[in-house]
């Protein structure tokens, strides 16, 4: 039953998503769907690279990843994963993974193609980077391997996006292939500033994604290199078509958000203060989406307050 494995879908979609729940909604209802079971195949990635007390994460990478192939739980130990979780709404999310595998079959072969292709290397790049964890190595060596970390965990992202974009609205390839050092930078500046609003309670957890230690100057660092693919990233939105205001609004809201969160770690004074939580006002995020939404089918509107809050954070960067 489809429409029961979809509600089970869309219910945990709003468990465990911080940002992309309401953004998954403005989408058209289809691509919405696809949309949504694509980010908790991604979450289920995800809470296996959080749980560093599994015994053999590679193991339950290639499980995972067998699974979907399969669109069968039967050879993956999912109850196991599940207890792992940090919280209640990761561990639900791994023990529904047969209701999303089934909601995942009902999609085209090409979409399911597409799906398969980029969470097979999410959790390829993820297992890569827990197997050096785990060896005693840093997670993070240097720039390079920034960008390489976020790439799987969240580059993967735009380019699975652009390519259900192009599908749900017949562009061709010569558009995705436009599109993808755009959709890259657009999934890396949204990682990169994640990173930074989680650095002071990632900090006390033992956890750092920054190649010397955590400092002020290494996320300055980090910051800069957010807003360099920020302003890269602006293009993957402007060059979505006009009347699509849906996918439109589903790319500006996060791309906003990550704005506004970012200036809020730039003016923080201390910029480093552990176990400080970097939260941004429910009305000032309302505000900025409703006012997005109004705009989001002119380029020149959309892109200047776009511009608006990216110069806002240059500003802060400087000062």
């Amino acid at each position: 039953n489809n429409k029961s494995e979809n509600k089970i879908c869309w219910s945990l979609l709003s468990k465990v998503s911080r940002s992309f729940d309401l953004a998954i909604h403005a989408l058209p209802e289809s691509l919405g769907l696809e949309v949504c079971v694509s980010y908790l195949l991604f979450r289920i990635v995800d809470t296996i690279e959080d749980a560093p007390k599994l015994p053999d994460r590679a193991r339950y990478f290639r499980e995972f990843i067998q699974a979907l192939a399969d669109e069968d739980t039967a050879g993956f130990d999912f109850v196991t994963v599940a207890n792992s979780a940090e919280n209640e709404n990761e561990r639900a999310l791994v023990m529904n993974t047969a209701e999303i595998l089934h909601a995942f079959s009902q999609f085209r072969p090409a979409t399911k193609e597409a799906i398969r292709k980029y969470t097979f290397e999410m959790a390829d790049g993820m297992e890569a980077f827990c197997s050096r964890k785990d060896s005693g190595a840093r997670l993070i060596g240097s720039d390079e391997e920034l960008d390489l970390y976020c790439y799987a965990v969240a580059g993967t992202v735009g380019l699975l996006l652009t390519e259900l974009f192009a599908d749900y609205s017949n562009l061709d390839k010569n558009w995705i292939e436009s599109q993808s050092k755009a959709a890259i930078a657009f999934g890396l500046c949204l990682q990169k500033v994640n990173i930074l609003r989680d650095m002071n309670t990632d900090q006390d957890k033992g956890v750092s994604y920054f190649s010397n230690g955590l400092s002020e100057t290494a996320a300055r660092r980090m910051a800069a290199s957010a807003l360099e693919n920020l302003k890269v990233a602006e293009d993957f939105i402007l060059n979505i078509p006009s009347d699509q205001a849906g996918i439109r609004t589903f790319c500006v809201w996060p791309y906003l958000t990550a704005l506004l969160c970012l200036d809020k770690v730039l003016t923080a004074t201390p910029l480093i203060s552990p176990g400080k939580v970097v939260k941004i006002e429910k009305e000032v995020m309302f505000e900025v989406m409703e006012k997005s939404s109004q705009l989001i089918e002119s380029n020149h509107a959309i892109g200047d307050m776009m511009r608006k809050y990216t110069m806002r954070c240059v500003e802060h960067y400087i000062n």
